[in-house]
């Protein structure tokens, strides 16, 4: 998935979301801590 905007915590949410239900197998998912990465 691909995006051009802001990634704000709601399309992090849908992305997961989408992950979950679309994936056939284990997934793992590694978010960091860095600063700006954290919604405000």
């Amino acid at each position: 998935m691909g995006y051009e905007a802001n990634f704000t915590v709601k399309v992090f949410v849908r992305f997961l979301r989408r992950l979950i239900e679309n994936s056939g197998a284990k997934a793992y998912l590694i978010v960091d801590n860095l600063r700006v990465h954290q919604a405000h």
